[in-house]
Order: structure tokens, then sequence, then C-alpha cells
């Protein structure tokens, strides 16, 4: 291979890993904590709208239509004729917990069927907390969600704001605006609280995507709205959505519009909507009863974007100290029955925060914790605890947990050492049987050496009589052939002296079977009465 083609291979190799480097490291999750102090919990991520999740997830209200080959919404479009007069709109169909604030992203584009055309109206972000079904806002600048809702937040990018009325324009429509509008429960509450020129030269209707961004911060009830990174408004709401509306939860969307004699095609490209809640938390102590007079503990945690509890270093850093830390809890039915709390740093990233209950006062209590003035998650918190009459006796419910787990343990240990005290027991006794068959076996061999095999003593031994016996049977074969004669011996006194040694030596060979029969059985064995000459009825020969 030419150097030149090896150069070009090498660079073409290099250019792919930096592009797999580049694809790992955008899926790397960041679990950073907000600048706000808050983090981001993911609720819409739409990069484009298929079918499928248009479907399952979203309300695209008729003229504003779903452009499935190219996955986008086209909320106002210029019709067959080169015109336009209408409003279009498009919901998430599931109502969103406003909690802490949120983040929402979107991609959208505005043209004009051809160079030069006058084009309106434009594009609004809205959360709301009306209904998703008939809605049917004015065009104009009114951008489809004036008129058509009563409690809205809407930030709308107005590109025709030099309009003189619905009905047509006066000027080319090249004033373009941001504004932000609100409306409550309260009839009469619309307030129309920012109405700027998009700063920074950018031209909404040239057809180019754009990108805007809207956030908001329920601590402070400020609302910022970027575009293409650019920070175009920032307004503080008179009060927080929650306390305007009379809700938590409120449902998220686009409108638009465009006047008859200046049409415009409006799409949405992609939304993306994220909660943002506290960094901390209560981690345990919630939910529970108390008897009233104990004191109750709550632990706080700080978390980042991913939910993992952070350590002592990375908390700190957020907190800083235990005395940007504030906490109430206040008795349900009286609310100057307020409670302040003992905060305590465990120097491992967390907190304890501690408040004794008053004697005699039974009922709920609201918990209320904000860490650097921002109100922890689900924060205020109806009936965190509630305050209960000690149980009979004047036991508190915890003693009374606390005796039946002592009482438990007492009962598991009784019961295993009379377990083992039986098992012990049983081989003691095995023990003992043994020592008892072990002494009896001794026994027996001390008393079969006491036994005393008394032999006829004029006739010796079992072996000294085997041997008298052949000797007296030889005697016998020599007088019956008539080869000798022994004066010493008669026939009739060998004869007879031969059968005492027989019956003799059958007596001892019984004696010593009965006596091995003893031994084996672990009977005891006696000592033998000694016998003497007389008993054996023998003379001396």
């Amino acid at each position: 291979m030419a150097p030149k083609s090896k150069c070009l291979a090498m660079v073409l190799e290099v250019s792919v890993l930096f592009s797999l480097l580049l694809s790992v490291a955008s899926q790397v999750q960041v679990c950073d904590i907000e600048d706000t102090g808050n983090v981001r919990e993911n609720v819409f991520n739409f990069g484009g709208f298929s079918a499928q999740r248009v479907a399952d997830e979203m309300k695209v209200i008729f003229p504003a239509v779903h452009l499935a080959n190219q996955g986008v919404i086209r909320l106002v479009e210029i019709d067959e004729d080169g015109g336009g007069g209408v409003t279009g709109t498009t919901w998430f169909t599931e109502k969103q917990r406003i909690g802490d604030g949120f983040i929402a992203e979107f991609q959208f584009s505005i043209r004009g069927a051809g160079d030069g055309d006058l084009i309106s109206d434009g594009i609004a972000f809205v959360a709301q907390n009306d209904r998703i079904e008939n809605i049917q806002g004015g065009i104009g600048e009114n951008l489809g969600y004036r008129s058509g809702l009563n409690k809205y937040m809407a930030v709308a990018f107005d590109i025709c704001a030099d309009r003189e009325n619905e009905f047509g324009p006066t000027l080319p429509c090249v004033d373009h605006r941001v504004r932000i509008d609100v409306a409550g429960a309260q009839e009469g509450s619309n307030i129309n609280l920012i109405d700027d020129p998009v700063g920074g030269g950018l031209d909404l209707q040239d057809g180019v995507i754009h990108t805007g961004k809207v956030s908001y911060l329920a601590s402070t009830k400020v609302v910022k709205v970027y575009i293409d990174d650019l920070l175009q408004a920032q307004v503080t709401l008179p009060e927080a959505l929650e306390d305007f509306w009379g809700d938590k939860f409120a449902y998220f969307g686009f409108t638009a519009s465009n006047m008859d004699i200046a049409p415009a095609n409006v799409n949405l490209l992609s939304f993306r909507l994220d909660q943002l809640k506290s960094a901390t938390g209560v981690i345990s102590g919630l939910s529970r009863k108390y008897d009233f007079g104990q004191r109750v503990s709550f632990i706080l945690g700080v978390f980042d974007t991913c939910n993992t509890l952070l350590g002592e270093a990375d908390a700190l850093t957020f907190v800083q100290s235990a005395n940007n830390i504030t906490a109430s809890l206040t008795f349900q039915g009286d609310d100057d029955l307020v409670l302040n709390p003992t905060i305590q740093d465990r120097e491992d990233g967390t907190y304890g925060i501690f408040f004794d209950l008053p004697q005699n006062v039974v009922g709920s209590w609201t918990l209320e914790i904000r860490v650097n003035n921002i109100l922890t998650q689900d924060m205020p918190l109806a009936n965190a605890v509630s305050s209960v009459v000690p149980t009979d006796g004047g036991l508190s419910t915890q003693n009374l947990i606390i005796l039946c787990v002592i009482i438990a343990l007492l009962v598991m240990a009784m019961a295993y050492w009379i377990n083992r005290l039986n098992r012990y027991k049983k081989k003691l006794a095995e023990n003992k049987e043994n020592i008892d068959m072990g002494k009896v076996a001794h026994k027996i061999a001390d008393i079969d050496k006491d036994v005393t095999y008394n032999m006829n003593p004029m006739l010796g031994t079992l072996d000294e009589m085997k041997e008298k016996l052949a000797k007296n049977e030889k005697i016998l074969a020599q007088f019956g052939a008539g080869e000798t004669m022994d004066e010493n011996f008669t026939i009739d006194q060998l004869e007879d002296e031969n059968r005492k040694l027989r019956d003799e030596m059958r007596r001892l060979k019984k004696e010593e079977a009965e006596a091995e029969a003893m031994s084996g059985a672990g009977r005891k064995v006696g000592p033998r009465k000694k016998k003497n000459i007389r008993e054996f009825d023998q003379q001396q020969a």
C-alpha cells in the first residue's frame, strides 16, 4: 500500500473512532444539580413525533395535523387557496405536577408561501389548568390561547405585533415580540406581564428551525424565556402558579394562528419537558404516628439529577451549612401552633431535624423544610406525622414496640437454651450408659482373673491327665497283647483311673464353656468353691 493510502486509511480510522467517542459521550447522563438548587426529572422527550406516540400521548386538534412522514406537528398551515385565518392546538393528554417548577425546550419553524410575503401570527407555549377539549382561541394577537382558556400561563412568540387587528396588518409584520401572559382562577385576573421585542437580531419567520426554552421556578416565581440560547425575557409572577390556579397540576401544549391575508406554516418539531424539584428530600421519619410529648425526627438528604444520595463533601457544597436549613411543623387546625426544630449535621451528607411534640395535642401536622430558601421536595407536606394518645398505663407506642421486641428476643433465647439443654441431657445419658457398660466389662475381666479352676490334686492338670490317660491306654494295650505285666497296676485299676480321667476332663471343659458363656453375657461370676481330694473320691494309686 502506498504511503498516501496508508495515511488516508489512518485518518479515516481516527475519524470513525472520534465519532464513536462523541456518540458515547452524548449518551452519558449528567447528574449535576442546577444552578437554581434543583434537579431535573424528565417527563416528556419527543425528538420527533412518531405516529404511535402521537396517538398514545397527544391530542392534535384540527386544523392542526400530524405530518407523520416528516415527524412534525403542523399547528397551522397555508390552505389550498393560499390563505389562513385559523388557529390550531395540540396538547399532551396527561396532566403533570408543576412541583417546584419546570423547564420546557422545543423546536419550531415559521415559513410563508414565498419570499417577501406577509407572515403571521406566531406560536405559543402554554401551561394551563382548564381542559384539552373544546378550545377555540382567537387569531391575531390571541395566538389561539386567549379567549379559549381561563387558567393558563402562555409564552407567545408573536411575529406580527405591528398588526392593526386580527383582520389584517397595516405594517409588514416585522415586529417580533416575546409576550408572557397569565390568567388565574379569579375572573378578570388576566395579566400581560411582559411584551418585549425579540433581541439578538433574530428573525423568527425565516423558516429556520429555532429553539425555544421556558423555565419556571416556583420558589422564586421567576419565568425565563430563551430563543436559541439567548435570554429574551425574565419576569416574576405575582404569585406561584399553584396558588394562582388553586391546583398543583397543568396540561402542557402549543397553540398557533395565522391571518388569512398573511398565512404561514407553523411547525412544531420537538418537545422536552423536565420537572424541577429540590435537590433535597426527607429520607426517613414521614407518615408515622408519635405519642404526644415525644420527639419527632426526620433525616434530610441531598440528591443529584440521577436521584443518587450525595456524600458529605458533595452535599456540603450545596447546603454549605446546617444554618441554611429552616423547618417548621404546624398543627393542622391551628396555624398558630408552630414548632421550631433542632437541626444537626450528621457529617455523612445528611441532616437530622428534630421536633418535640407538645403534651395533650392530638392530630396531624404539616411539615415544611427549606434549604437555601428553596422548598424541599413535596413541601409543604400535610399529614407528615400524627400525634396520638399514649397507650394504656402510660406506656408509649415506641416503648411498647421496644418491649415487644425484647420479649420476643427473650423467648427466642429461652427456646434456644432449652433445646441445647435437652441435647446435653441426651448426650449425658448416652455417656452414662457407655460408662456403665465399660464398668461391667471391667468387672467381668477382674472376676475372670480371680476364677480358679481347681484340678483334681491326684490327677493333675488337664494336659497332665491327657498324658496320663494316653500312658494308661498304652499299658492296657500291652496287657491285652500279653506282652508285659506291671506289679504296680491291675487292669481294673487302670480302667477305673481312665474312667475318672475322662470324667474329670469333661467336667473341666464344661466349666470352661460355662465361664466363657457367662463372660459374654455380662453376668457376674463368683469365686468357685475349692475342692479337695475327698470330693473326687479318689485313692492314691
